[in-house]
């Protein structure tokens, strides 16, 4: 970066830091990946603290955040769950409560469906991608299955744990108009 730049960089993470108790939840989650970045782990720390003081946890529904705040644009609460699961496993030391935050998120999808394709989405990767027992990084591969289509995963390598895998479809294809994604270890 440029001298003029870095200014312009470190002015603006001093302004989020000023204000991230004021910030929203999913602010709060932005903001941990832009500190990390910027190595500043001691304040990522402070705010993935003031997230987890937004949390309920309980035994029959796993860990939830108190979400009170208005949904902005792009925004669910699925969304916004799964940005703060990121932010505690960026900074790391929460592996049993990222697991407690994957039971709500299953319990969401058994109540309320996950009806739009960003929260499935969302709520997908946090399920594979965060806590202690990430399916990409075990042994052996992961069947997908979209309707009756099957999808390979085991030539899929994994790069600092994410995965990508591309699937295309043409027109008039059966796997186009399934609503079901099975995820199967």
């Amino acid at each position: 970066l440029t001298e003029a730049q870095r200014k312009v960089v470190d002015e603006s993470l001093r302004l989020w830091e000023a204000a991230r108790g004021a910030t929203s939840l999913a602010q709060k989650a932005r903001l941990v990946v832009v500190l990390l970045a910027h190595g500043k782990k001691e304040a990522a720390a402070e705010v993935v603290q003031s997230i987890k003081e937004h949390l309920t946890w309980t035994t029959d529904r796993g860990a939830y955040l108190a979400m009170n705040e208005p949904l902005v644009w792009g925004m669910n609460n699925i969304s916004i769950h799964v940005a703060c699961m990121e932010a505690l496993q960026r900074v790391g030391g929460e592996e049993e409560l990222l697991e407690q935050m994957k039971v709500w998120l299953l319990l969401q999808k058994q109540t309320r469906s996950w009806n739009q394709q960003v929260a499935s989405a969302d709520a997908v990767y946090a399920l594979l991608m965060q806590g202690r027992r990430r399916a990409w990084q075990q042994s052996g591969h992961v069947r997908l299955t979209l309707g009756k289509e099957q999808i390979d995963t085991s030539s899929t390598e994994a790069l600092d744990g994410v995965a990508a895998i591309q699937r295309s479809f043409g027109e008039g294809d059966a796997a186009l108009n399934s609503r079901t994604l099975q995820v199967e270890k």
